[in-house]
């Protein structure tokens, strides 16, 4: 817990003063190791790594036009984002309508179909990745207004945004445009909305080095959770902390409990993609005669590592096997180049080979009802996910013993977990009047007479149905008379052979009028007795009998003629 409150920090953008109630370790010495990776060592890009980006992202100040392929090659070893100087007429959003208006913060971006004067590349990656090492050797383009990024983006649960690079035009000391600056001011952004308000903070800084068009750079990004740092070629270029003394100093890894301490609101920890793009600026940031086009972003290689390279592996699949179909068991975010081998219980049979990242079984009886499993062992690790095989196996548990008119409740209680997408149907029979429930629990209601009833789930799983039920006793009761009423109502405890405490308890009795505004109390100390209803308004009344949690209820009619 952190008791917090807000205030601002010089050596930081944006600050919060906590006071942690409790003594953490915020430093993490693992080792880094390889968890995603792309060489473009083919002649397209895999699309089982990275997707294609969004058209435009009209809320920023471009102009482009992101086509799906036809401005990104993959050749030589390098991937390619190539903008093109090019006209063409499509949609900024290709599932709303041509003439929808599109706009930002309440600003109008203009109609969704539109002209669009230049094409150019974005991809990210399919995959979120966490804390980590982000890593990219990349050639940058050159001219008045490009913009090549590789940045990291969220959105989910709040924006989250991590810019590792971008190269924007630059200006003088008179805010005047520097051709001399193209390709030499790396700029480093961190985005976050850390009120979850719908408006991040940003905090940014930039370094001036060489010109990044001539030759390949390795720009790096390192994010844990107590830092993050920005690398050009090695070199240490930016550093955030999470947490700052009061003073605005660096903590080291041991964060006190009830010492101060700034807390850095524009910090992101939330999983985000790998982006990169390469934009064309619009207004006056547009490009000029002498931008040349077609012009690429170039990328020799991109690569993640985690010091945690398991934390986000697990296996999908199916909650419930059957004799009747294969159910496939997928392992996901398993580190890059992993010996992986599938072992299974003693009631699957094995579909195929044990090695990949799917492994395909099916039940060897499908009444067997038992709870089996699948292990992926990933490099001496293992994982494993469990499940049932069979129809549901469950038993219904509840009220057995009822009053005559009184409320009861069913439950399902799963010994396999019900396996499965579950289809439950509740019916009734004998002494229960009525019954309605959902996939765990019905409530249903004795009849007005004593006798044996039942209530039934039928429940309905991949394998196949099973049904059980509930029985029940339903005994004595009471008596309310005469309905309507004129001016006495008469309550009657009848004989309870099951019950028998009832027959001792005193009941408490309480009539309402249909404003449930209480209008007569009074106890039942023996098996009778009466209420003058003579002084009330002719209308419908609600009467509650209350034993301890159990409360019977029935509308009467008060009638004076």
């Amino acid at each position: 817990m952190i008791v917090s409150f807000n205030m601002k920090a010089q050596t930081i953008c944006e600050g919060q003063k906590v006071i942690p109630t409790q003594t953490f370790y915020q430093c993490d010495n693992n080792p880094w190791v390889l968890v995603f990776e792309d060489n473009f060592n083919g002649n397209s890009l895999d699309l089982s790594k990275w997707t294609y980006g969004p058209r435009i992202r009209y809320c920023n100040n471009e102009q482009q036009y992101y086509t799906h392929g036809n401005n990104i090659e993959v050749s030589n070893g390098t991937l390619k984002l190539i903008a093109k100087k090019e006209t063409l007429y499509a949609k900024a959003v290709d599932w709303l309508p041509d003439n929808e208006h599109l706009y930002c913060n309440g600003v109008d971006k203009g109609q969704n179909a539109r002209y669009f004067y230049y094409t150019s590349g974005d991809i990210e990656t399919i995959k979120k990745f966490s804390y980590g090492k982000y890593e990219a050797r990349i050639k940058i383009p050159k001219g008045k207004g490009f913009w090549p990024a590789f940045w990291m983006f969220g959105g989910d649960p709040v924006y989250n945004e991590i810019d590792i690079f971008e190269f924007w035009n630059e200006v003088d000391i008179n805010h005047h445009y520097d051709p001399s600056k193209l390709s030499r001011v790396d700029r480093m952004t961190i985005h976050y909305d850390y009120d979850n308000d719908g408006k991040p903070s940003s905090c940014g800084t930039k370094y001036n080095g060489v010109d990044f068009s001539q030759d390949f750079h390795i720009f790096t990004l390192i994010w844990e959770k107590n830092k993050i740092e920005w690398y050009v070629d090695g070199v240490l270029r930016r550093t955030d902390f999470r947490y700052y003394t009061i003073l605005g100093q660096t903590t080291g890894c041991t964060i006190k409990a009830w010492h101060q301490y700034i807390l850095n609101k524009i910090y992101t920890k939330d999983p985000m993609h790998i982006i990169l793009n390469f934009a064309i600026q619009g207004g006056s940031n547009s490009p000029e005669s002498s931008t040349i086009f077609p012009s690429q972003m170039e990328v020799d290689w991109v690569k993640y590592y985690s010091k945690h390279p398991y934390q986000n592996v697990y296996i999908s699949g199916s909650s419930i096997v059957c004799t009747s179909n294969n159910s496939t068991f997928t392992l996901h975010n398993a580190p890059t180049n992993s010996t992986i081998i599938w072992t299974y219980s003693n009631n699957l049979t094995q579909v195929g080979g044990n090695t990949g990242t799917t492994y395909t079984v099916k039940a060897k009886n499908s009444y067997v009802n038992s709870q089996e499993w699948v292990k992926a062992t990933v490099n001496g690790v293992e994982f494993k996910k469990t499940f049932w095989i069979g129809k549901p196996k469950f038993t219904v548990e509840g009220d057995k013993q009822l009053e005559i008119r009184m409320p009861g409740i069913a439950m399902l209680d799963y010994s396999n977990g019900g396996g499965g997408s579950l289809n439950v149907v509740w019916t009734k029979s004998g002494a229960i009047s009525s019954v309605n429930g959902g996939p765990i629990t019905a409530k249903f209601r004795a009849g007005s007479r004593p006798g044996m009833g039942a209530v039934y789930a039928n429940v309905t799983n991949t394998c196949g149905s099973k049904e059980n039920r509930l029985l029940i006793e339903v005994t004595g009761g009471y008596l309310i008379y005469p309905n309507p009423s004129n001016n006495v109502l008469n309550i009657k405890r009848e004989e309870s052979k099951t019950l028998k405490d009832l027959n001792t308890k005193n009941i408490e009795i309480k009539l309402y009028d249909k404003m449930m505004t209480l209008k007569k109390q009074k106890l039942l100390k023996g098996n009778l007795t009466s209420i003058n209803v003579s002084d009330l308004q002719e209308g419908v009344y609600i009467i509650q009998l209350i034993s301890g949690k159990k409360t019977y209820e029935e509308k009467i009619m008060i009638s004076h003629h």
